[in-house]
């Protein structure tokens, strides 16, 4: 939180992290999404160490298909104004497809994977209030920013580094204290 705090300019009130699995797990629960893939999507996942490999056009994607879209659109695949435009048409089909009155049944175990993947020190009232107005909000107007990184690679590992001067120009907009 020191490091988060030193970036930021002030401390957040609590924290979450999720493990990636959790999309996927999630998005195969509430039956993958129909999607259309703008272009074609070839990488190697190097956490895997297997290739992803997406086909252009209107298909069903399954929860391991919409985490790799979603992966190669953060920073990978073109320009960021492509790059976030696809996250967000990502964001607004699984909001559509997947808020449905008939998947109310599945909240349970939605909740127990959240749960099983992720770490907080937030409240779960706090977490409650979160998904409350995670679900009523309209997801054309979800604003998506990716903190500017430059890639570090020593040998075989690579690490991604904040950009820390573009960094502070995005985030003074997150600044509750302003």
């Amino acid at each position: 939180m020191a490091g988060v705090e030193e970036l930021l300019g002030f401390e957040p009130d609590a924290w979450v992290t999720v493990d990636m699995e959790c999309f996927v797990d999630t998005a195969d629960m509430l039956g993958g999404l129909d999607f259309n893939v703008p272009q074609g999507v070839t990488y190697i996942d190097e956490t895997k160490d297997q290739t992803v490999e997406l086909i252009p056009g209107h298909q069903h994607l399954s929860g391991q298909q919409v985490v790799d879209l979603a992966r190669w659109y953060t920073g990978r695949g073109g320009s960021e104004k492509g790059s976030l435009t696809v996250q967000r048409e990502l964001l607004a089909a699984a909001r559509e497809q997947w808020l449905r009155p008939e998947n109310l049944r599945l909240l349970p175990n939605l909740w127990r994977e959240f749960y099983g993947w992720s770490d907080t020190d937030m409240p779960l009232r706090n977490l409650l209030w979160v998904a409350r107005v995670l679900l009523k909000t309209d997801a054309s107007n979800v604003k998506i920013d990716v903190l500017p990184c430059r890639a570090v690679t020593s040998g075989e590992e690579t690490l991604y580094m904040v950009d820390r001067p573009a960094a502070y120009a995005l985030l003074k907009d997150y600044d509750p204290y302003q």
